[in-house]
């Protein structure tokens, strides 16, 4: 018998691979005769290009840029040179994962970073740039990152702002693009997201988002009002209104600054890496005997129904009529919509506990979940059908 794993991350607590490693060992716990297929999967979120370079067996380009508050860190962009495509993920510069809990603030936080690794793709001769936007801990609206581009944004006095932050957007009174590096006709970005979250407003980046990333009532009021005032300027600069398109407020609003000053065009994260690498290899997969699939995601609620890794999984699994079997840190009340997909849905956490202990323990806690998952389904299979 054939079980396929084939789990996103658990965000800030394990990579698709760890939980497919944690998995598989669960399952050879139970001692059955069960040949398991390792496939991680991901959504544009923590461990994307970790996910694609393994897969595609692309470059990995090594290099130093500047963490989400300015001090240097080593990280690491994809380069596939048969494609000229550059495959980055902003978590890996500009990401949550990257400050301790009590430096998280994004008042004080940008994306220059991300626009570092961007620049340097574009020096490498990239055609073709893919942006990962998940887990970022801004909310610049990608000011960071334009100015890595050679954006110049200038106060009252004209004189440059040396480091914007979410904090002091308000500062900037003029942009100048004339001296930006990148050029759309010749070089073509994609942003990977799922978030379809406008810039501004009771959905947008700052109430929505921000206090996911250190911020309190307060503060989220002041990046309100500081994201729609470069919004604003950007309009005028621009002359066109990217603010209210899905996505604009993903990553702090670095969906917003892709857009409208790289023409970026926005995608689904899992549907992006799928059309990348894993649509092929997963049908081949599930015409290979599979008898059951096993996927999952750190929380599964409704959310999930829209392009995130589960249900994706599940979708093309159902055409074979392969059982789906989901498995998750914690899930939402009402799922009931999910069971279309899934024959099954459980969290990991056997008894009650703290985020630290559940994620200090979620190695063991995803091994013994999978083999009681697989004890019941293997007797299923066999007991019960003598």
């Amino acid at each position: 018998m054939r079980i396929l794993l084939a789990p996103d991350s658990f965000k800030s607590c394990a990579t698709a691979f760890e939980v497919c490693q944690y998995a598989q060992a669960g399952i050879h716990q139970t001692g059955l005769p069960i040949h398991t297929v390792l496939l991680p999967m991901a959504d544009g979120g923590e461990g994307s290009l970790d996910v694609v370079l393994a897969s595609q067996r692309g470059e990995k380009i090594w290099t130093t840029v500047q963490n989400p508050l300015g001090k240097p860190v080593q990280t690491y962009w994809g380069w596939f040179s048969q494609t000229q495509t550059a495959i980055i993920e902003m978590a890996k510069a500009s990401g949550l994962m990257l400050l301790e809990e009590r430096e998280r603030n994004p008042l004080y936080t940008n994306t220059f970073g991300t626009g570092q690794l961007i620049k340097e793709a574009i020096q490498k001769g990239a055609k073709h740039v893919v942006v990962f936007i998940g887990g970022s801990a801004t909310n610049d609206a990608g000011a960071g990152m334009l100015q890595a581009l050679g954006v110049r944004f200038l106060d009252n006095e004209r004189q440059p702002i040396p480091r914007l932050t979410g904090g002091n957007l308000s500062q900037i009174a003029f942009i100048d693009t004339s001296e930006m590096c990148y050029n759309s006709n010749q070089v073509s970005i994609t942003v990977a997201c799922d978030v379809t979250n406008p810039l501004l407003g009771k959905y947008g980046a700052s109430r929505v988002f921000a206090p996911q990333k250190g911020a309190d009532a307060a503060m989220v009021e002041i990046l309100e009002k500081n994201l729609m005032h470069f919004a604003q300027l950007t309009g005028l600069v621009l002359e066109k209104d990217d603010a209210s398109k899905p996505g604009s407020g993903a990553a702090g609003g670095l969906g917003f600054a892709l857009m409208a000053y790289c023409s970026a065009h926005m995608k689904k994260g899992a549907e992006t890496i799928w059309d990348i690498i894993q649509g092929n290899q997963f049908l081949e997969q599930l015409n290979s005997s599979t008898d059951l699939v096993i996927t999952g995601e750190g929380r599964i609620d409704k959310q999930t129904l829209y392009g995130k890794v589960p249900v994706t999984v599940a979708r093309f699994a159902k055409l074979y009529q392969i059982p789906v079997v989901g498995i998750c840190g914690s899930y939402a009340a009402d799922i009931s919509e999910l069971y279309e997909f899934f024959c099954g849905i459980y969290s990991i956490l056997s008894e009650p506990s703290s985020l630290e202990n559940a994620i200090t323990r979620a190695p063991q806690w995803i091994s013994y979940t999978v083999a009681n998952i697989t004890r019941t389904w293997y007797a299923s299979k066999t007991y019960f059908r003598k």
